[in-house]
């Protein structure tokens, strides 16, 4: 009668089935999620994590958020830095900077990119962050950049001094919560740059014309000036300030004289192709409570008897 030969002792040095050798990538108990580094390129100290520059992202409710924001807002980046719409790109970015050269603070958020441009170059706040709402931000960007949406800002409240919100809310389903939200994170007495364009301008009318348009900027909402400033007023914001954005001719206009701006621009800056907004944040007024008078009270209490009979008499 045969043997069977004793099975060999397992080396967990090349048993695949030993937990040893066994690939962790494998074991969805020990995976980890992903996380994202949030680069940090500007010269203030980027690589210590308690540097007060990453204290605006590190309050941040989710950091590995994604782009919520409408699909056709990516594309309004290609069309500002097309030979069309150069000028009124670089009318915006002046107008954002002479506004941001008189504003200071602690903390200067920028939601959503415009074209690459850097709005934030002119602002003396030194902590400056971006919020990626569409995937169109540069990771190469010298301020770090975390994703999210605009009408959910991973971003503390009361933490930001001043807000730029570039051409955002043409593209929101919900342009109050995303005016809310910015409203939520600025800081009492804290300035908001709101950038839009201008419906009643030639734009406004182009974008009439191409009613049902799904490239950007046709395809956005354009406000007008009594709504946005109906929105912010309920929101505790008070306008300061309205600067026009100017436009080089487009469409058919191009080929007369590109880089020249209508008579209505130079004339009726009302018409403007795009206008600038500067609105601060108001601290709740407090209303003094009056205080409740009370009678005095005597520490003896003692009763008025009655006439005696002898004054009776006396009467």
């Amino acid at each position: 009668m045969a043997m069977n030969p004793a099975p060999k002792p397992r080396d967990r040095d090349t048993d695949p089935s030993s937990e040893s050798s066994r690939d962790p990538s494998s074991d969805p108990a020990k995976t980890t999620a992903p996380t994202i580094d949030l680069p940090h390129k500007s010269g203030s100290g980027s690589g210590d994590p308690s540097d007060p520059e990453r204290s605006i992202v590190e309050s941040a409710v989710s950091l590995n958020a994604q782009p919520v924001a409408t699909p056709w807002r990516a594309g309004l980046g290609t069309w500002l830095r097309s030979s069309k719409a150069s000028h009124l790109l670089a009318s915006e970015v002046e107008s954002i900077h002479r506004a941001l050269a008189n504003l200071f603070g602690y903390h200067c958020l920028q939601i959503g990119d415009l074209a690459g441009a850097d709005l934030m170059h002119a602002s003396r706040i030194i902590n400056r962050c971006l919020v990626d709402i569409d995937g169109s931000a540069d990771r190469d960007s010298p301020y770090p950049v975390v994703s999210g949406s605009a009408m959910s800002l991973p971003i503390e409240a009361d933490a930001v001094d001043v807000a730029i919100l570039p051409h955002v809310l043409e593209f929101e389903p919900r342009p109050p919560v995303a005016l809310r939200e910015v409203a939520r994170v600025l800081v009492p007495e804290g300035h908001l740059l709101l950038l839009v364009f201008n419906p009643i301008s030639s734009m406004g009318v182009q974008r009439i014309l191409r009613a049902g348009s799904r490239k950007a900027p046709w395809c956005g909402i354009y406000l007008g000036s009594r709504q946005l400033r109906d929105w912010l007023g309920l929101l505790g914001l008070d306008i300061l300030d309205q600067r026009p954005c100017f436009a080089a001719r487009m469409a058919a206009q191009e080929s007369i004289d590109t880089g020249s701006r209508t008579a209505s621009e130079w004339f009726l800056p009302a018409l403007a192709s795009a206008r600038l907004i500067v609105a601060r944040k108001r601290i709740g007024a407090m209303l003094p409570m009056r205080p409740r008078w009370k009678p005095l009270r005597s520490l003896v209490e003692v009763g008025l008897g009655g006439t005696s009979a002898a004054g009776r008499k006396g009467s």
